[in-house]
């Protein structure tokens, strides 16, 4: 199976396995993450797919793209832990005191409501001019709303919206593992060039859908596989071919 790298099965069985997988990611990974992970694998040199796992892993965990479903963090001490320049964040438990419930502990796994996001705002990092110190990281903040229930009569423009932050947000557990991530790339991704050292990229079937093209970077040139000539055989061997032909 291609996507999930099993051996020894039958040519159906890989091909159950690939269609399973491949209903899998639709189903799981989050549809408004994709095209942010896309372009971020597109011509990415990172060479092992293990490591470049890992990279998607820890830089998408806390970084959310309107559109996505998200949860609140319950926990007070999460909710303390934001930096300095993110304290003026307005907390969810003051913005929409009658959508939160009481704090819950890892112990207690209880349903959290969904909300969605409507916007974000991505605030660069903050740097003394003279020693170049950062005083305070880059973050995001984001604006969510209750997400509806497919039942409900009620629309988002009448649903109360508040700001959070990263640390106050995160995904369902389910909808973004390494496994998802690896198998969204078994399913997007091939070598962009068969010289050593070449960069991944999109595959073309995809490359519309997230807004990609297949110009490369000038710093990557170097990988790029030659251009195959249109005839390779000079044109005095092609006159000397023809007049002993004709002879």
């Amino acid at each position: 199976c291609e996507i999930t790298g099993a051996s020894c099965l039958t040519f159906f069985e890989a091909l159950d396995s690939e269609e399973s997988q491949f209903k899998y990611v639709e189903e799981k990974f989050p549809l408004k993450l994709r095209e942010p992970v896309a372009r971020y694998l597109h011509f990415n040199t990172i060479r092992r797919l293990d490591g470049l796992v890992e990279k998607v892993y820890s830089n998408f965990k806390t970084d959310f793209f309107p559109g996505e479903t998200v949860h609140l963090r319950r926990n007070k001490e999460n909710m303390d832990s934001s930096t300095t320049s993110q304290q003026g964040t307005p907390q969810p438990s003051n913005l929409a005191p009658s959508d939160v419930s009481s704090p819950l502990t890892d112990s207690q796994p209880h349903y959290q409501r969904p909300y969605i996001i409507k916007e974000k705002v991505q605030f660069n990092a903050v740097i003394n001019p003279n020693t170049k110190e950062v005083i305070a990281p880059g973050h995001a903040k984001y604006m969510l709303v209750e997400d509806e229930a497919p039942n409900s009569n009620t629309s988002n423009s009448s649903n109360k919206s508040f700001v959070a932050d990263e640390s106050q947000i995160y995904r369902d557990r389910s909808t973004f593992t390494k496994h998802l991530i690896k198998c969204f790339f078994k399913i997007t991704l091939q070598r962009a060039s068969t010289k050593m050292g070449g960069p991944w990229c999109v595959k073309p079937e995809y490359l519309q859908m997230y807004g990609l093209t297949m110009d490369w970077p000038a710093e990557l040139l170097r990988f790029k596989d030659d251009e195959p000539t249109n005839d390779p055989t000079p044109s005095h061997e092609q006159s000397d071919n023809a007049d002993s032909l004709s002879k």
